[in-house]
């Protein structure tokens, strides 16, 4: 791994670590996350042309294009799964 890979990684753990803070903290986290083999885990979407993160919630959105479909794109997610493979 290069070392500007490295510190864009820890920049966006940090960017990361303060949107949830500012979220409300462990609670957003909790209500947001799914468990995967015991572990919690949370997805979140980063859109980089308007530096807005996403944190969704895995109960309503199994994947992650559902929710860019939906909310970033405006289109129903199954019409975006189904002309994705048109593409």
């Amino acid at each position: 791994m290069s070392e500007q890979h490295a510190k864009d990684i820890h920049d966006l753990l940090v960017m990361l670590g303060g949107a949830f803070a500012s979220a409300g903290g462990l609670e957003a986290f909790t209500q947001l996350s799914g468990n995967l083999a015991g572990y919690p885990f949370v997805k979140v979407v980063v859109d980089r042309h308007t530096t807005r993160i996403h944190f969704l919630n895995h109960r309503r959105y199994q994947f992650h294009s559902d929710y860019i479909a939906e909310a970033i794109l405006g289109t129903p997610a199954a019409e975006t799964r189904t002309n994705a493979h048109s593409i």
